[in-house]
């Protein structure tokens, strides 16, 4: 039957995993009722759950799976969230109180009570590691009662609304290995569900079968399942104590079978009939037919049912000081066992009348009309859907996050991913971001620096590194390390500059290559940006080197005195002239008889008529005389002499490249193109 549900109806959807049976309700609250949508019901095919405990979790989540379709097919609405509560196994109890002083007086709203609840929850967790020696990281606190509130050191039922300067808070907590609570969540992830809640199968029993006002009286609620017993103890108002034993029905099925070669599920169906019928027909292994009297398989099982009985009832005692409660409820399928409330009863030395078996028509907070999955196995199923419901109750929190107070709000339960939403947080991150690339070109070529990789952020929770769907309470301190951003890809010039050479350009020293944008000459230490266009000009771009420096285009080209083509490979100390800069100079002689120089650069030239030298014109040229490196040299058949003109009269090879060349005039620096005066000194000579 398709049931009709408003769109915006919130729902409740409850899972009891148990080693057995798997029951899914789905509903919602109305007031202080919880009213039952759909219910469904399937047992597990093989035996994939053993004492609550998950052992096959792709079994497990094929038939929690099949539960779930059932539930959705009925209601027509997609499940995304789950509650679900774990079976006592290895259990693990501490009993704290914590107390917390106050500088002034406050009003003890919801926030302020979970806040010491939650404090009180770290101590229990502090007193468990004590007593394990070992961290509690390895167990989950499953689920906690309070047992009494203080205020000003006088008992009260309730805290929230009261007013004071000091408070405090005893309670029960439960404790799990991590182990079985992730164990089930895995289940709930493979069929596409989120734990919204979790909590322990007892306390969602006593939530359904023990209201709050019957707590006063002492009870204890036990859950006979098929691989556990859970037990609580209520007195005073308040749950005293948590227990279970790892005994309960699948021991009396595996006599059953042991004993008439039955598969498991069979002789757990003859376990079921001997409540109702007399005479018990089923076939073994090898397919023989047996007929026999219940009361033959009830003598067979007795001294079980017996002994469960006997841990069942001791337990119970443990946990309630030393003596038998008032009254003892039974729930959980195997509760019906024929035979079992007798030997509770007969081994707590209490009425047969005060053990009793509760079913879900007796939960008062439930409104299930169609009753679908009935008994006393639908009690704890009950439980967490009414546990789930609560927890969707809009509620408050107040914690420190990098230093400073603040409170949250929120219908669901409450997890680090709030913190990010604050206004203070919202537009932070915690992503690494990568710098920014740097893209240009080079002589053509595009280059693509990447930005560094950033530092990703981190969120510690009480000092431990935690993650965004981390569940948080009051009282927790949380500091968040945002992303920070990598640096941006950056390259000077310089960079890029490899084995520089110096060449002279007429009167200009420089350094190669050079690098260039838009024309200009940029500087070594210039920071490229993106979109830049750089071309670079080196040793091998002699022809470019000169027209530049030149302004136009030149054809003939001289480095160290001799001609050279665009080809040309430029070295260290390279002197690069255009024409004229050293040419020898046309020297017409008019009487050639009369010419006598002396060619020897150890002696001065002399000539018999100083006027015998005529210039490029066919006219007498000026005579000058200079000292270079010491020597006299005259120099003749010119109008005026550049200093580079003094290479013509004396024996220096520039391509020896013994180290840099030095060049001096008077005792200063010189350029090529400088005017020579008669007596002028000159200094030529490879400094190294």
């Amino acid at each position: 039957m398709i049931v009709i549900i408003r769109e915006n109806q919130e729902l409740v959807f409850g899972l009891d995993i148990g080693t057995r049976t798997i029951i899914g309700i789905v509903g919602y609250k109305r007031g202080n009722k919880f009213v039952v949508i759909k219910s469904a019901l399937k047992e597990h095919e093989e035996r994939a759950m053993i004492d609550g405990q998950v052992h096959d979790v792709s079994k497990v989540a094929y038939t929690v799976n099949c539960v779930k379709e059932e539930i959705e097919k009925s209601i027509g609405r997609k499940l995304t969230e789950v509650s679900i509560a774990a079976a006592g196994r290895v259990l693990n109890t501490q009993v704290v109180e914590f107390t917390k002083e106050y500088n002034h007086t406050i009003l003890f709203n919801k926030s302020y009570v979970d806040e010491l609840e939650s404090l009180a929850l770290k101590l229990a967790a502090k007193n468990l590691e004590e007593e394990l020696r070992s961290s509690s990281e390895n167990y989950d606190c499953v689920g906690y009662s309070v047992i009494t509130y203080m205020l000003e050191n006088q008992s009260i039922i309730q805290l929230e609304g009261q007013s004071g300067k000091s408070a405090s808070v005893k309670l029960i907590a439960t404790f799990l290995p991590k182990v079985v609570m992730e164990s089930l969540r895995e289940v709930t992830k493979r069929v596409g569900l989120t734990v919204a809640h979790s909590t322990l199968e007892p306390i969602a029993a006593i939530t359904a079968v023990i209201p709050i006002n019957l707590r006063v009286l002492n009870l204890a609620l036990v859950d006979v399942g098929a691989g556990t017993s859970d037990i609580a103890i209520t007195n005073s108002g308040s749950v005293l104590s948590y227990g279970m034993i790892p005994f309960a029905g699948d021991e009396i099925t595996e006599v059953i079978a042991q004993r008439y070669l039955l598969d498991f599920n069979v002789a757990d169906k003859v376990k079921k009939d001997l409540a109702n019928s007399t005479i018990i027909e089923f076939h073994d292994i090898i397919n023989r037919k047996y007929k026999i009297s219940s009361k033959e398989i009830l003598d067979l099982i007795s001294p079980i049912v017996t002994n469960l009985a006997t841990l069942i009832v001791d337990k119970i005692i443990e946990l309630n000081g030393g003596v038998s409660p008032r009254v003892i409820f039974c729930i959980g399928g195997s509760s019906q066992v024929v035979g079992l409330t007798e030997k509770i009863a007969e081994r707590a030395k209490i009425d047969i009348a005060q053990v009793t078996i509760r079913s879900g028509e007796q939960v008062e907070g439930v409104i299930d009309e169609k009753k679908e999955v009935c008994g006393p196995q639908v009690i704890t199923p009950y439980g967490i859907c009414l546990v789930g419901a609560n927890e969707n109750i809009t509620k408050s929190i107040n914690i420190i996050v990098n230093g400073e107070h603040y409170e949250l709000k929120s219908d669901n339960k409450f997890s680090v991913v709030n913190v990010m939403d604050l206004d203070d947080f919202k537009n932070k991150s915690l992503f690494a971001t990568k710098g920014e690339s740097l893209i240009f070109t080079l002589d053509g070529r595009e280059i693509i620096l990447r930005g560094e990789f950033g530092i990703p952020g981190e969120i510690l929770l009480n000092g431990k590194i935690t993650s965004l769907d981390s569940e948080i309470k009051s009282g927790d301190q949380i500091l968040i390390k945002f992303g920070v951003q990598g640096k941006n890809a950056t390259k000077k010039i310089k960079d890029y500059i490899k084995d520089p050479i110096v060449v002279y350009i007429e009167d200009n020293e420089i350094t190669l290559p050079i690098f260039m944008k838009d024309g200009d000459v940029l500087d070594s230490n210039y920071d490229i940006k993106t979109g830049d266009k750089i071309i670079s000009m080196g040793a091998s771009n002699l022809k470019e080197l000169i027209t530049m420096y030149k302004g136009s285009k030149i054809d003939t080209i001289y480095v160290n005195g001799e001609l050279a083509d665009q080809w040309y490979i430029l070295e260290d100390n390279d002197i690069i002239t255009t024409k004229g800069f050293f040419e020898k100079k046309k020297e017409i002689p008019v009487e050639p008889e009369l010419i006598t120089p002396d060619l020897s650069y150890t002696q001065t030239k002399t000539f018999t008529n100083p006027r015998s030298f005529l210039n490029a014109d066919g006219k007498i040229g000026k005579t000058i005389d200079v000292r270079v490196n010491g020597k006299l040299i005259k120099m003749r058949g010119m109008d005026e002499y550049m200093f580079v003109n003094v290479f013509d009269y004396i024996d220096f090879d520039l391509n020896a490249k013994r180290g840099n060349i030095e060049l001096r005039l008077n005792g200063g620096d010189v350029s090529f193109t400088q005017i020579l005066k008669n007596g002028d000194n000159i200094e030529i000579f490879w400094q190294t």
